[in-house]
């Protein structure tokens, strides 16, 4: 199983470009088994806490509530894993 980052430089594209391709996969219920995704993000757990306690889980409130300390790459993979 490759990382975002490996299969972003596989595809000659960004980790966030690959990570709007997963949201857009999300959208359509054709998600690929990306659980191996969670180890590659610092602080995962932190994360998803706060988008189950999210009322829209908007990235920005997110993203303030931490101070900018994940990026937004990461709490959009994060909020992959949130239903």
């Amino acid at each position: 199983k490759m990382s975002l980052q490996e299969v972003a430089n596989e595809r000659g594209m960004i980790v966030g470009t690959i990570v709007g391709h997963l949201e857009k996969l999300k959208g359509m219920d054709k998600m690929p088994d990306i659980e191996h995704l969670k180890e590659g993000v610092e602080g995962f757990e932190a994360m998803y806490d706060a988008f189950l306690d999210s009322p829209d889980g908007k990235l920005t409130p997110i993203y303030e509530q931490f101070d900018g300390r994940f990026s937004f790459d990461d709490l959009k993979v994060v909020r992959l894993f949130v239903e």
